[in-house]
């Protein structure tokens, strides 16, 4: 009986030890969790931020929040990037901050006021000067003084209170406008139902939109079909076009003369929107300067995404215009290209070889293979007219040809061996089609699709 009342005495004491342990843990979280929110120098978040000064000297770097654009009255009006933005207020709001009030005033015995002139308040760095809403005071006031404690941090003035803040407030303080701006070169949002693209004054490119269809069509270039991809691509190009860095913030002829924009050598115009891109000084400059109508700056852009931009008439024209066909109106089919040797016609709903081979047939499975494969292709670019030296040569090694009833072309292809393209890195191969008059080249991988050799087994 004894040693049962024993043992329930210390499970008992157990207990009560395990409880107060428990209990001393959760007091110790939440006190840790206190004193952190009381380290952060306010609770305030960045979506409640509507506007930010940071003044150095005279130095005034002044953002606002404008119908939910952040934007920048000083040292110049311009749009900011609200990531930029946000990222710059959350690291601002979040900083950790010690609080020497109480014993700086311990310090000076009978002295309620800090002689903030000891922490280099009098002549400051920097003055961080905050208007926000849904706290308690709509503007915040921080100071950091232009001496620093012993171990290199930094005083800082909250009101009456003194404070310690590390070394991201050199970060902080150092902030630029430069390093805030929206880079996007396109900031408009209007539709845009015209390009035209100038190369030297003279017009390469001209295309209009029906506002109706929404169908783009060539304003000046007769016969071709466009590519809406094409065009839909090269707006998505111009919406990426990112500024490099801003080195004037003026049109002013001699800013122009300057940066080689008197005589920009492209003007590409969207809808009412244009910019203008000065000529390349060299092979191996990698920028260019540019200006545009909606903004007073002068900027560089990288040369890479511009070059998607510099495009002529033809650049948009339809990639697969060469190479389609009605299958309905194919009744025969001709190939000539390494060991196939092929003549095949259209019997009823059949296809036979067009001399008759016993031991040959037509295998109809891989002939409509090639059909369909033939549908999916597209140029891989144009380079211009007749084609001279070992190219045309190669182009007699390899043909295709697709005839109607009364053995008029549908379509025919004649295409070369394959050659390394140098500045793509690709496999090409050289084709002529009856259907453009321009030399083209397309992917190796392509002619390599189609089941030549196997039509017949």
């Amino acid at each position: 009986m004894r040693s049962f009342r024993l043992t329930g005495l210390f499970a008992l004491v157990v207990l009560l030890v395990v409880g107060f342990a428990v209990y001393d843990y959760r007091s110790q979280r939440q006190k840790e969790g206190q004193q952190q929110e009381l380290r952060r120098i306010t609770s305030v978040m960045p979506e409640q931020v509507e506007s930010l000064e940071i003044d150095r000297s005279g130095d005034s770097l002044v953002l606002q929040r404008d119908e939910g654009q952040w934007r920048s009255l000083s040292p110049l009006e311009d749009l900011l990037d609200d990531f930029a933005v946000e990222t710059l207020l959350r690291n601002l709001l979040e900083q950790e901050v010690e609080d020497l009030t109480a014993q700086a005033q311990e310090a000076v015995e009978g002295v309620e006021d800090l002689d903030w002139s000891r922490y280099g308040m009098e002549e400051p760095l920097a003055r961080f000067r905050l208007k926000v809403r849904g706290v308690g005071p709509e503007e915040l006031l921080w100071t950091v003084g232009s001496i620093k404690a012993y171990d290199g941090r930094y005083y800082l003035r909250r009101g009456e209170d003194l404070l310690l803040g590390d070394e991201a407030w050199s970060g902080l303080i150092e902030t630029t406008l430069g390093g805030l701006r929206d880079r996007r070169l396109w900031r408009q949002s209007p539709p845009i139902n015209q390009v035209r693209i100038f190369r030297q004054g003279e017009l390469v490119a001209h295309l209009n939109r029906d506002p109706q269809s929404q169908a783009w069509s060539f304003a000046e270039v007769k016969g071709y079909r466009m590519d809406p991809g094409a065009v839909e691509s090269w707006l998505h190009q111009l919406r990426q076009l990112r500024v490099g860095s801003f080195v004037a913030e003026d049109h002013d002829p001699e800013t122009l003369k300057l940066y080689s924009l008197q005589n920009p050598e492209w003007r590409i115009e969207a809808g009412d929107w244009w910019m203008e891109v000065s000529p390349r000084p060299n092979e191996e400059a990698t920028t260019r300067f540019v200006r545009t109508s909606a903004e007073s700056f002068v900027v560089t852009v990288n040369q890479n995404p511009l070059r998607e931009l510099m495009k002529a008439d033809l650049d948009f024209r339809s990639l697969s215009e060469p190479f389609e066909f009605e299958l309905l109106e194919v009744s025969e089919l001709r190939v000539r290209s390494g060991e196939a040797q092929w003549d095949i016609v259209k019997l009823g709903s059949d296809w036979e070889l067009k001399e008759a081979d016993e031991d040959l047939r037509v295998d109809r499975q891989h002939l409509l293979e090639l059909f369909e494969t033939l549908k999916t292709w597209s140029a891989y670019d144009f380079v211009g007219g007749e084609p001279s030296g070992p190219v045309r040569r190669s182009l007699e090694a390899h043909s295709l040809e697709l005839l109607n009833s009364v053995g008029q072309v549908v379509l025919m292809l004649r295409w070369s061996e394959l050659f390394e393209d140098v500045e793509s890195g690709r496999s090409l191969v050289y084709l002529q089609s009856s259907r453009s008059e321009e030399l083209m080249r397309v992917g190796a991988e392509t002619v390599k699709a189609l089941p030549l050799e196997s039509l017949v087994k």
